[in-house]
C-alpha cells in the first residue's frame, strides 16, 4: 500500500534563527527501495470558490507558515505501522512532525467532484 508522508520541518530555532531544510530527508528511504516519489513543496496557490467561480489566491508570504508542510514523500509500506517505522528513519534534527496518510487504491478523480 502507498502512504503519503507530509514532513513539517522546524522553521525557527529556539534562538530565533531560521533553520535550513535538510537536503537528505529521504536518502535512507530511497536506499531501502521503499520510496516511490518525493519532493520539496513550494508556496501554495489556492483556488477558492466564490459565487460559484474560482478565485486565485497566492499563498506566498514574507514569512513561511510554520504549520505548512515542507516536503512530501510517497512510500510503499505493508500497513500503517510499517509506514510509521519508515518515517521514523528520517533525520530528526530538522523535523518538527510527520503526517502520514494512506492513499486509497480505489480512488477516482470523479470521487472529488
Amino acid at each position: 500500500m502507498h502512504y503519503v508522508c507530509f514532513v513539517y520541518e522546524k522553521r525557527e530555532e529556539p534562538d530565533g534563527r531560521v533553520s535550513r531544510p535538510s537536503p537528505d530527508l529521504g536518502s535512507d528511504l530511497e536506499a531501502s527501495g521503499r520510496l516511490i516519489n518525493s519532493g520539496r513543496l513550494t508556496d501554495p496557490t489556492r483556488l477558492i470558490v466564490r459565487d460559484g467561480r474560482f478565485t486565485i489566491e497566492p499563498g506566498g508570504t514574507e514569512r513561511p507558515d510554520p504549520e505548512a508542510p515542507t516536503s512530501l514523500f510517497v512510500i510503499e509500506a505493508r500497513d500503517l505501522n510499517d509506514a510509521i517505522r519508515l518515517a521514523e528513519r528520517m533525520p530528526k534534527p530538522t523535523i518538527h512532525s510527520v503526517e502520514i496518510r494512506a492513499l486509497s487504491a480505489n480512488w477516482s478523480a470523479t470521487d472529488c467532484v
